[in-house]
């Protein structure tokens, strides 16, 4: 364990930091390569009650990513492609958090992800995503060196977001390690709450009895705050909770057929009204 625990040096000073500008503090550092290398920092740091600040590609501009104190578990080295299926006519692909946006446009452009240890069912995808039209990651936070794990605990969003919404609808599964190293797993579609009460069952047969808060989300694009509503999904709310709740270690997106051209306008409206 001592091997993945690494004193704050002048090598690792920028970790202290993100494009926000702001700059922190912390003792120590990690950079996990796997889901139990996580797993078992998380798990250390619960048991000595250090706090722990996540951090992805360090793009965002909130300071989401400045420690204040305690200990660093940065997800850069988790950043593989580790599965790829198609269902119903859509591909899916399985992914480490550390995997940047850009990373994945570019093995998207080339229709063959660059899975670890590819088998028969994989290669069948392969195969079938090389047949068809090529496929994108509609989310586009304007960033792409930004970590997708990043993308999806903060929910973020873009200019496409008008026609494909943000980030969320584009998640179908993710796996969540929590504070004290328990695992859950959550897939769109299966686990619901029963008005604003969630039930979750953890790898180890936790059973979590959840009160969701009982405010109501705008009808409008909003980053604050966690997402509820009655009867929500509950992969929902770990979407966007920016890592408050645990921390993503592997994440299933959904892919779409990329447009034939995507462009980008710059309009000067001459007032308000106008533009309205």
């Amino acid at each position: 364990m001592d091997r993945l625990i690494l004193p704050i040096g002048e090598e690792y000073i920028d970790y202290l930091r993100d494009e926000s500008r702001h700059s922190g503090q912390a003792d120590s550092i990690s950079f996990p390569r796997d889901e139990e290398e996580l797993r078992q920092i998380l798990a250390l740091m619960y048991g000595k009650n250090v706090p722990v600040t996540v951090q992805g590609g360090r793009t965002g501009l909130a300071a989401g990513a400045v420690p204040t104190r305690g200990h660093i578990v940065n997800l850069s080295r988790m950043d593989r492609v580790l599965a790829l299926r198609e269902e119903e006519g859509r591909f899916r692909v399985t992914v480490q958090p550390g995997l940047l946006l850009r990373e994945l446009r570019r093995q998207l452009a080339l229709k063959r992800p660059e899975i670890a240890a590819p088998d028969p069912a994989r290669r069948r995808a392969l195969a079938a995503m090389a047949a068809a039209p090529e496929q994108f990651f509609s989310p586009d936070p304007t960033e792409t060196t930004a970590a997708l794990g990043g993308m999806a605990s903060c929910n973020s969003s873009g200019a496409r977001t008008y026609l494909y919404g943000p980030t969320r609808p584009h998640i179908a599964g993710l796996r969540l390690v929590l504070a004290d190293g328990d695992l859950l797993t959550l897939s769109r579609g299966q686990v619901f709450a029963a008005g604003r009460k969630l039930t979750l069952t953890t790898e180890s047969g936790r059973r979590l009895d959840i009160q969701l808060p009982g405010y109501t989300m705008p009808a409008c694009k909003n980053a604050s705050g966690y997402y509820v509503k009655d009867d929500m999904d509950a992969i929902d709310l770990i979407i966007g909770s920016d890592g408050t709740l645990g921390v993503i270690s592997q994440l299933t997106l959904t892919l779409l057929p990329k447009p034939a051209s995507i462009c980008g306008l710059t309009c000067f409206m001459p007032s308000e009204e106008q533009t309205l």
